[in-house]
């Protein structure tokens, strides 16, 4: 890698928009390493051993509030979780765009990648509103084991390094899929949370993200198929020139 791409990856002022792109490539495994989080705690809840009358009711008042029952608040906390690692992902997705001040590209690519900017810059404002008039609206419940962050770091740095050094098509392409990933797992986030929230106007709002993403999930996937790429050293060799 030449000095001027190494001068690029380690400017501070480009720090953020090349770590949220690298941060964008999370798959769909995160979300059942999570759902098995909460299947073991929930499996733990029931192995444990029953507490006194006086302990069950403190703890009930404590946790689900004089008018939730315990159904509720199994509810809202998978609400929170989901809700937690969809705010994290719209906090990297917003700044996806600044990419484009290194690597200018086709109005129909940039549009979109500044559609999905705006898209999650909107909705994480959203979510900021909900938890400041819902106490119970936590959005600090992400709850990664260690394994499972360490792994999304290394990914991170990863797919950085990979967004940052790619060419022409294979920029395009990477990007795309990255969003693409990214896309998929935030429209299920949001609908996770859309299936848990006990109110209305959370729900509505969740499920119209879950529309929005899913939409910009299939642009996204549309422009991807579309880029010419070249995908495997046979391809290049096949472009070479012969030798004389």
């Amino acid at each position: 890698m030449n000095h001027a791409k190494w001068a690029i990856m380690n400017d501070s002022k480009w720090a953020g928009p090349l770590k949220a792109c690298g941060v964008l490539c999370l798959s769909a495994a995160l979300l059942c390493g999570c759902a098995k989080i909460e299947k073991e705690q929930q499996s733990q809840k029931t192995g444990s051993a029953p507490a006194s009358g006086n302990q069950t009711t403190q703890n009930s008042k404590a946790e689900n509030g004089p008018s939730q029952a315990p159904g509720e608040a199994d509810k809202l906390a998978v609400r929170n979780n989901a809700a937690s690692l969809l705010y994290d992902l719209l906090g990297q997705e917003k700044n996806v765009s600044k990419i484009l001040l290194i690597k200018k590209k086709a109005p129909a690519f940039d549009k979109l990648i500044k559609d999905i900017s705006k898209t999650a810059d909107d909705e994480e404002k959203q979510l900021d509103q909900f938890a400041k008039d819902n106490p119970a609206f936590d959005l600090h419940q992400m709850k990664l084991p260690p394994g499972e962050a360490a792994t999304r770091e290394a990914q991170s740095k990863a797919q950085e390094h990979a967004i940052l050094t790619a060419k022409d098509q294979t920029f395009e392409f990477d990007l795309l899929l990255a969003q693409a990933q990214a896309l998929d797992y935030a429209s299920h986030l949001a609908g996770v949370a859309a299936e848990n929230s006990t109110i209305p106007g959370e729900e509505r709002e969740f499920k119209a993200l879950e529309g929005d993403l899913h939409g910009l999930y299939m642009q996204a996937v549309a422009q991807m198929c579309a880029v010419p790429r070249i995908t495997g050293r046979r391809d290049r060799d096949s472009k070479k020139k012969p030798r004389t």
